[in-house]
């Protein structure tokens, strides 16, 4: 990994849900932090939570613009894990309701399933 990658990058993720508050697509910008230029963005469906249908779900998919993956949680979430290594990211950013910002919580750049994203949460509360 080049000198640029040294901890000079922090992530913004957006989250939406669908009707069962399951993360049905995430959105990952990646910035210089002296900067703030923008140097990455992803954009991530989850299925089958996609398919349920969401306050938002009918700008999941806008004409023109491609999802970096579509596929079920596990994938979509290795690829988000893998972004985030690959810029040495370690801080992450978001404006979520109480739900999907579980489900963004990260640490040690490792994106946390459903589980250990409440158990870590339960956790930090003490």
């Amino acid at each position: 990994m080049s000198e640029n990658y040294q901890k000079n990058y922090f992530a913004v993720i957006d989250t939406e849900t669908n009707w069962s508050n399951q993360v049905m697509s995430i959105g990952l910008v990646i910035a210089n932090n002296e900067t703030f230029s923008i140097v990455e963005k992803k954009y991530y469906i989850i299925t089958p939570e996609c398919n349920e249908g969401g306050m938002y779900s009918s700008v999941l998919s806008v004409k023109g613009q491609k999802e970096d993956l579509k596929g079920p949680r596990k994938d979509v979430l290795q690829a988000v894990e893998s972004t985030l290594s690959l810029y040495n990211v370690d801080s992450i950013y978001a404006y979520n309701q109480p739900y999907p910002r579980i489900i963004c919580h990260s640490r040690n750049n490792r994106a946390l399933s459903d589980e250990q994203a409440q158990a870590s949460e339960h956790e930090s509360s003490r």
